[in-house]
């Protein structure tokens, strides 16, 4: 049930920054319960805090994680520089605060952390078990990216 409503909201808020800030089509692919067997380069991760506990997190290979930054930038890039690694983590921060925003009215103050970036090849996101997993996987200019929701089951059954 919860999981369906964070899936919901970060579908509309993805559609939203596609089309207002990229002005370009993103796909909606797949979802499933714990992570992505996508292979990742890159991740910028950000925490929910107040009556949300969990973590966002936005994933994709290099290849996607270039198609992301440079949308938000505007101009296609070569590789991925400092420049490129923070347009990667605004757009991470766009994608979690719309999703924030739309779940604010079922949940009540949510508050969203600064992203940081890891990056390498290979890598994987995880948390603590006792939180579960969502993650939504997109395409945008046919590169993969994944988002995965975590989030603190415990903490929500007292809303």
């Amino acid at each position: 049930m919860m999981a369906e409503r964070f899936l919901e909201a970060l579908r509309e808020a993805v559609q939203e920054i596609a089309e207002t800030m990229l002005f370009t089509e993103v796909a909606c692919g797949s979802w499933r319960q714990g992570g992505s067997p996508l292979a990742v380069a890159y991740s910028a991760v950000l925490g929910y805090s107040g009556n949300l506990r969990g973590s966002f997190a936005l994933s994709a290979g290099e290849a996607g994680a270039m198609v992301l930054a440079s949308a938000l930038l505007g101009e296609e890039r070569s590789q991925m520089d400092d420049e490129m690694e923070d347009a990667f983590c605004e757009m991470a921060n766009m994608m979690a605060g719309g999703m924030q925003s739309r779940m604010e009215s079922l949940l009540g103050p949510v508050k969203l952390s600064t992203p940081m970036v890891i990056q390498g090849a290979g890598h994987k996101v995880r948390s603590e078990k006792h939180y579960a997993c969502i993650s939504q996987d997109f395409s945008i200019a046919a590169q993969p990216f994944c988002v995965h929701i975590f989030y603190d089951i415990e903490s929500l059954k007292s809303l």
